[in-house]
């Protein structure tokens, strides 16, 4: 799949090339100025409305902000669409009788144009796996704990695998969800997988990040470890981290690997979006330390000692 991947986006692309040759140079520069404005003001306008969703319950908290980035991002593309439309009458196209500068002139804005639709055809297909691996990530999310839930065996063969590892899309029972966590995993697999990562504006991993430190609560041993690890000094002592570690709901959601409660979790929600509380985390390496606790507690293989072997 991750082939028919790039070649839609090849062929996406070359779609906007053509488009690009028929609109001309001035209607694609104004397409490249309208994605520059949705990239820029999208988020800080988003954000001032995102309270609009706070009560939609099939919405989780979690992506609940990003819902209105997402809705003034379309709009102000709507916006840069008819804009364009109009550049486009108004210099590409021929009167009656055109003369033979104003042909020349169109003519040249056509090869512009090419150069133009190139680049906003880059930039929408980037914008449009951005989206769809988003949703996948989501249907992965939700579906983790179901798929562990109807599979005990293999996931307790498959505890030790890392708590962000990918879902086994086959064992995703409803076909949206399958479809749509085969469709994340190949854009991952695909050359674009990179690019989509680095675009994409939502803040998937510092959710993943609270996650995987939530998931402490399953082994206390671990907890304590990682409590008293140097780097969590100064971020134990955060309230909203304490309180966090000690909610009885969570510590439930944890333990019966409720990954969908996880995401509609308001608590979870408030602390992955609090900027500077995100930071702290991050400055704290807390990723790093989840790693090293990880590690050392996992028992190494050491080779059987012969009982006809010498002791010194």
């Amino acid at each position: 799949m991750s082939l028919a991947i790039t070649l839609f986006f090849l062929a996406f692309v070359g779609l906007f090339i053509y488009d690009g040759y028929r609109q001309g140079l001035y209607c694609g520069l104004t397409r490249l100025i309208a994605l520059f404005l949705i990239a820029v003001l999208s988020r800080p306008i988003g954000s001032r409305f995102s309270y609009l969703f706070q009560d939609v319950e099939k919405i989780p908290p979690v992506v609940r902000p990003y819902t209105a980035v997402f809705l003034v991002g379309l709009a102000l593309f709507l916006i840069g669409s008819v804009a364009s439309h109009f550049v486009w009458k108004r210099t590409m196209t021929l009167p009656p009788e055109p003369t033979r500068e104003k042909v020349r002139q169109v003519e040249q804005a056509r090869w512009g144009g090419m150069v133009m639709g190139g680049l906003v055809g880059v930039a929408l297909g980037v914008i449009l796996f951005v989206v769809l691996w988003n949703l996948g990530w989501l249907a992965e999310e939700v579906q983790r704990g179901q798929v562990e839930e109807q599979q005990p065996e293999q996931a307790q063969a498959e505890e030790t695998r890392p708590a962000d590892a990918p879902v086994d899309a086959d064992s995703v029972r409803e076909p949206v969800a399958r479809t749509m966590i085969r469709l994340k995993q190949a854009i991952e697999d695909s050359p674009l997988g990179g690019v989509v990562e680095r675009a994409n504006p939502i803040d998937n991993q510092d959710y993943v990040l609270v996650r995987r430190m939530l998931g402490l609560l399953e082994d206390p041993v671990k907890l304590d470890e990682f409590r008293r690890h140097p780097n969590m000094q100064e971020l134990m002592q955060n309230p909203r981290i304490h309180e966090l570690l000690e909610d009885d709901e969570i510590r439930r959601l944890v333990e019966t690997h409720d990954y969908r409660g996880l995401l509609y979790n308001q608590k979870i929600a408030d602390l992955v979006h609090d900027r500077e509380l995100v930071e702290q985390v991050q400055r704290a390496n807390v990723r790093q330390v989840l790693e090293e606790v990880e590690r050392r507690s996992t028992p190494s293989e050491e080779p059987a000692v012969s009982p006809d072997a010498e002791v010194p």
